[in-house]
């Protein structure tokens, strides 16, 4: 004769079949109060789930006809129902009547037990994983207030800016102290070859000239020093009636240590479609 289908307590209890009494008790009472479970059942989970002999025997039963229940759920109590946010969730899935469980000897319940995985991470991984978050908000941040700092924080003061480009006035270059600058002058003409400061960086410009612009938008300035070609990036700005920089912002500080330096230096570009050459010498 095959044996009748057993009652899953523990599935109508929203508990493991791992848990100790305390836990089998709270859900009985919490069933009790809310009134989602039939009391003749409730009656029988206390009888059988929280006295521990026949608590064993209802197991090795039930492990019989149910042994997927017990493959499905993992050994250990950490894994409740709706217990937190980092709990597997238990859920399952019952037939019910307006009474609670049906609970006719020809009616069958259809337990289904769900288990959802959520990957739990150690405190180191926790660390690495909100520590590279805050490097990534933090990196975003400089980023966004940059300039504002550059023009406070890190501001180049005064009297360091004075110290810089009288490095230059060492070296044979003529300061005009109305405009903040240290320059040469070539014989071709009137304009000039200076350096100074725009936005608390140095900066080597040609003064009071204009460049025909490139396909790229930007002037094409040819820079030898001593005889020898600058090897940095030639477009380096827009070409008009103004200060024409002579470096993009990456090639800025090369290009300055080398004026530094020189003796003889030949700026060409091209104004207005004739090619132009300035050539400037130290004394």
């Amino acid at each position: 004769m095959s044996q009748s289908p057993m009652i899953n307590l523990y599935a109508l209890l929203n508990v493991a079949p791992y848990v100790d009494a305390a836990k089998i008790e709270a859900a009985i009472s919490n069933s009790r109060q809310t009134g989602s479970i039939n009391a003749a059942i409730l009656d029988k989970a206390e009888q059988w789930l929280l006295n521990p002999v026949i608590r064993s025997r209802y197991d090795a039963q039930l492990k019989q006809q149910q042994p997927e229940f017990f493959m499905a759920t993992p050994a250990t109590d950490a894994w409740q129902l709706d217990d937190g946010e980092d709990e597997v969730r238990l859920g399952v899935l019952q037939k019910k009547n307006h009474d609670g469980v049906s609970m006719e000897p020809v009616s069958q319940l259809d337990n289904l037990v769900y288990i959802r995985e959520q990957q739990r991470y150690n405190a180191l991984t926790k660390t690495i994983i909100y520590g590279g978050i805050t490097m990534v908000v933090v990196g975003i941040i400089l980023a966004i207030a940059w300039p504002m700092l550059k023009k406070t924080v890190f501001a180049t003061s005064d009297w360091e800016k004075h110290q810089y480009l009288q490095e230059f006035v060492q070296k044979g270059w003529q300061e005009d102290t109305d405009m903040g600058e240290v320059y040469l002058e070539s014989d071709e003409y009137t304009s000039r070859l200076a350096v100074k400061y725009v936005d608390n960086d140095a900066v080597a410009v040609l003064t009071n000239t204009s460049c025909d612009m490139s396909k790229k938008g930007l002037c094409n300035i040819n820079i030898t020093i001593d005889g020898e070609r600058l090897n940095n990036d030639t477009d380096v700005g827009v070409g008009l009636m103004d200060d024409v920089p002579l470096a993009t912002r990456a090639d800025r500080d090369k290009t300055l240590k080398r004026l530094q330096a020189a003796r003889k230096i030949e700026v060409s570009y091209m104004s207005q479609g004739q090619p132009i050459t300035q050539t400037f010498k130290l004394p």
